[in-house]
């Protein structure tokens, strides 16, 4: 299992699925306590994804989390951004 350093824990990724759509999730785990330290990623069932596609959240608490994914490779470089609210979601591919 692959695990990486981030704003000083150790965390591990965990692919996991979305209800309802089954998209992809990507779960970081804390492996000290085995805590869910953050979902990577955000569901967005009314954006065209790609069957390797994600949508990362970048913002607020996970702020730094797509970097830390890309360095890792657990994701590649941000093939487009998307409007959401007042944000916007970084799609990336699954590596």
């Amino acid at each position: 299992m692959k695990q990486f350093q981030h704003k000083g824990y150790t965390l591990s990724v965990e692919m996991t699925r979305y209800a309802g759509n089954d998209r992809q999730a990507i779960q970081l785990i804390d492996t000290e306590d085995g805590d869910l330290y953050c979902t990577a990623t955000v569901n967005m069932p009314d954006m065209d994804l790609g069957d390797n596609e994600v949508a990362i959240k970048n913002w607020s608490e996970n702020e730094g989390i797509l970097e830390c994914l890309q360095a890792n490779g657990v994701v590649g470089a941000v093939k487009r951004r998307m409007p959401t609210g007042f944000v916007y979601v970084d799609v990336v591919d699954l590596l």
